[in-house]
């Protein structure tokens, strides 16, 4: 699932390997954007959580399939719903005690321009009103924030990817003291860890044929190769 999750937000064309073995002597600093980032996702559960109705009424393979082709909601300002305003509160919080960068900075970082101003920033007149008596220059926006309101989403998906893979080389999975096989019940399990993916997880507990929609794709090229992480 690391493999397809890196795969996912990366936006690579080339084929991600995720190998806990080239890591395990590697150290990593805790990457605080990733932690960020990772909580930017707008959720809408009130009627699924903690529920398993919809399965029961559907079947699993229906629920599945509506689950993987149904458009997520943008990770827009006026998407996050009363399951994340506080998280968002206590993650401004959190940057704003880290003193972390402004968006600005950070798309120079990354050779992204600079939005010049508020509307340059979010497209909408009426957010850029409120961003600016909220800030009062657009060099202010902090990067949290600015993730959510501008109007498109490459500082996400530049800045975030990166991020994104970086979080994910950290899991503790990727330790000597975790990836072995007694972690897993012995060299059986160790195995089928090895070689197994999101996709069958869903798989191994369908009829056959109902399985689609489930694993993450590459898109379609010529270039086939492989870069292990």
């Amino acid at each position: 699932m690391i493999e397809d999750y890196m795969q996912h937000l990366s936006q690579n064309k080339i084929k991600l390997v995720y190998n806990p073995e080239l890591l395990l002597k590697l150290k990593f600093l805790p990457q605080l954007e990733f932690v960020h980032f990772y909580d930017l996702h707008p959720y809408a559960t009130e009627e699924v959580l903690y529920s398993y109705q919809q399965v029961y009424d559907h079947g699993f393979a229906a629920f599945v399939n509506a689950m993987t082709t149904t458009l997520a909601g943008a990770m827009y300002w006026s998407s996050h719903g009363p399951a994340t305003l506080q998280v968002i509160k206590e993650l401004l919080d959190d940057g704003r005690k880290l003193r972390m960068k402004s968006l600005n900075n950070y798309r120079a970082k990354f050779g992204l321009d600079r939005y010049t101003d508020f509307i340059d920033m979010t497209g909408d007149a009426s957010l850029a009103k409120q961003l600016e008596e909220l800030y009062g220059h657009v060099d202010a926006v902090e990067w949290f924030a600015g993730t959510i309101v501008e109007k498109q989403t490459t500082s996400t998906v530049t800045t975030g990817s990166l991020y994104s893979i970086k979080g994910m080389l950290e899991n503790p999975l990727s330790r000597q003291h975790s990836w072995k096989p007694s972690t897993f019940g012995g060299q059986v399990g160790f195995d089928i860890v090895k070689s197994a993916s999101l996709k069958n997880l869903f798989c191994n507990n369908m009829k056959p044929g109902e399985c689609q929609n489930i694993a993450f794709s590459l898109p379609k090229g010529k270039d086939k190769s492989k870069t292990e992480l």
